[in-house]
């Protein structure tokens, strides 16, 4: 695809994309633990999800901005990995025993 790593590859309004997952993610957890809080934790992490992996090549047959679409999935996916890492816990407290910094770090690599 001969795209280079670059700082415009991060054009700001990117982080307003992982602001709206962000709060996606909460929103839904919010309103769907006061109805079903058995199902709190789904609607959590399907709010969350990131940007698809397959963007870029929907992107590419469409003729448009790849490098946008590759720019937001690593933004996207690297801070959902992390923020679901830090938030589960709180979100389904059955799981705090998990040990966030084993995550982390197997995340990061």
């Amino acid at each position: 695809m001969k795209i280079k790593i670059s700082r415009s590859l991060f054009p700001a309004n990117l982080f307003l994309i992982l602001a709206a997952n962000c709060i996606i993610g909460f929103l839904s957890w919010a309103i769907v633990a006061a109805v079903y809080p058995s199902l709190a934790a789904s609607a959590f992490i399907t709010g969350i999800t990131p940007t698809a992996i397959a963007a870029p090549v929907v992107i590419g047959m469409l003729n448009r901005n790849i490098e946008y679409s590759i720019g937001g999935i690593l933004i996207t996916n690297s801070a959902s990995a992390l923020a679901i890492s830090l938030f589960l816990p709180h979100v389904v407290p059955e799981i705090a025993t998990v040990n966030v910094l084993e995550i982390m770090q197997t995340i990061v690599g």
